[in-house]
């Protein structure tokens, strides 16, 4: 049994966390295998902080195994006053670790863990006209996204412009269900989960990735100059059978080229079947308290040993905040 403690419980906003959360909710049910959602700490010998610091300031102490992240920390600074020594960090990808692992950080193991995608949700849709391209954008120059418009417009390409955080998830859904291919203009992903969710909808992709974290000066997200040498992607889950990647937007015309004649013969879908199932990773999960010897028949077996919810005294919260006023000042 697993003690998931989130901040994204019952939330019906979609975000990349909530996604994570819901996702391995799902995935969990169809293993069968059992987890509470935001018991006492004490309540079961497995433990995942899975957004939120809430319950960092007890780990040191706890007898539970716990395995923390990936929506706790963008930085490792912000997570650096507590003790997790006996714990496991999580990232998305191995980019993510790598960039931690620069940074600095060597409070505990740091391993990665892409969250499954909801294959059954987003599905192929066959039988209708293909009669557009999704032009997906994500704090990149706006200058280039003017260049990839004045390409499609010289071919007499119809497109439809997707803004991040411009849409809901049904309107994201009826493009690509409309789209014959998409040309992702995005940033640095350190998973990329709407992007695996336009792959299980079976649309083929051209992404205009990212090669390091010094091309993301247009991001709301600006980091110190001395991690833009980091090598960076959009794309940290990909292959051929996806599509086409072009790190160059001179390169971007003979990309849709070849897509325009085959669109068809790419299978992304079942790349993410294959690679990012919501079961797959679900079990992923799990086995990570293989670290501490901890079986997966063990956990199917385990109950839990409290029904009270877990609440961080008030002291606590009063000193994360100085804590975290602290630092941002320290850091500008």
């Amino acid at each position: 049994m697993i003690n998931i403690i989130t901040k994204y419980a019952f939330s019906k906003s979609v975000s990349g966390p909530s996604k994570v959360l819901n996702n391995t909710i799902k995935g969990l049910d169809m293993l069968g295998y059992p987890y509470v959602i935001n018991k006492t700490l004490t309540s079961t010998k497995r433990i995942w902080i899975q957004s939120g610091w809430d319950a960092l300031p007890f780990v040191k102490r706890l007898k539970a195994k716990c395995v923390i992240g990936p929506n706790v920390a963008l930085y490792p600074q912000e997570i650096a006053q507590y003790d997790i020594g006996k714990a496991i960090y999580l990232q998305p990808g191995p980019t993510a670790v790598s960039f931690w692992e620069i940074l600095g950080f060597n409070q505990c193991p740091l391993m990665y863990w892409p969250v499954g995608i909801d294959t059954d949700h987003f599905i192929p849709i066959t039988g209708e006209e293909k009669s557009t391209v999704m032009l997906y954008h994500k704090h990149r120059p706006l200058d280039e996204l003017n260049n990839i418009i004045n390409k499609l417009n010289h071919k007499r390409i119809s497109f439809q412009i997707v803004p991040y955080g411009a849409y809901d998830e049904e309107e994201y859904i009826d493009v690509l269900r409309k789209s014959r291919y998409c040309i992702w203009h995005g940033r640095l992903e350190s998973q990329g989960i709407a992007l695996q969710e336009a792959l299980s909808c079976n649309v083929p992709m051209i992404v205009c990735d990212v090669t390091h974290i010094g091309q993301l000066k247009h991001a709301r997200v600006e980091f110190p100059d001395s991690v833009k040498h980091i090598p960076a992607t959009s794309i940290p889950y990909f292959s051929e059978a996806c599509g086409i990647r072009v790190t160059n937007l001179d390169e971007l015309e003979e990309a849709i080229d070849i897509m325009e004649g085959n669109a068809k013969l790419y299978e992304p879908r079942s790349y993410v079947i294959e690679n990012l199932s919501l079961e797959g990773q679900a079990k992923k999960l799990v086995d990570m308290w293989e670290y501490w010897g901890m079986t997966y028949c063990e956990g199917m077996h385990e109950t839990a040993q409290s029904d009270k919810n877990f609440k961080i005294p008030k002291i606590q919260v009063l000193l994360h905040k100085i804590l975290q006023y602290h630092l941002n000042n320290r850091e500008r």
